[in-house]
């Protein structure tokens, strides 16, 4: 997240950044030349959307031991 709170950082898979960049409120978030997630203005957002990205990302990142352990 953002110092002001207005764009949040998310690493998700490609399949989830092609599906939210249909929207036309988020950017593609790169490091170098690579595709890592999407950079989100969180006033573009509404709480259903922004619950489902989190959850995306979290399932993204989380260790398979945890994920998992969450999935069953």
């Amino acid at each position: 997240m953002t110092k002001d709170h207005r764009r949040l950082f998310l690493h998700l898979d490609v399949a989830d950044i092609e599906a939210e960049l249909v929207h036309g409120d988020c950017q593609r978030l790169t490091r170098g030349a690579t595709l890592i997630g999407l950079d989100a203005d969180l006033m573009a957002l509404d709480a259903e959307r922004l619950q489902r990205l989190l959850l995306a990302a979290w399932r993204h990142r989380a260790p398979k031991k945890v994920l998992g352990r969450y999935e069953s």
